[in-house]
């Protein structure tokens, strides 16, 4: 009986420990997500420019194809924003 109540009484703190694993692991994530973004952003810029150079060369086919990688990168980011909503939605109900 009595290492029984010992478990009982170290349980709650293991718990606070597991929770506090989760939510360094968590935020973590998070910065290695916006890391993420931020380069996508840095290529979404650079494209952008090739797009504008090529166009106005008048090689459209190329345009066209980095648009696509353009609209390919946004698409990106919106599911990234998705992964950051939820990892702070499981730091706030932590």
């Amino acid at each position: 009986m009595g290492a029984q109540s010992e478990e009982t009484r170290l349980q709650p703190r293991v718990d606070v420990e597991y929770e506090q694993i989760f939510l360094v692991l968590a935020v973590y994530a998070i910065f290695v997500t916006l890391e993420a973004l931020y380069v996508k952003l840095e290529a979404i810029d650079a494209a952008k420019d090739k797009f504008r150079i090529h166009r106005e060369a008048g090689n459209l086919s190329i345009a066209r194809s980095i648009a696509q990688q353009i609209v390919h990168y946004y698409n990106e980011i919106e599911e990234t924003h998705q992964v950051i909503d939820n990892g702070l939605f499981c730091c706030k109900f932590r």
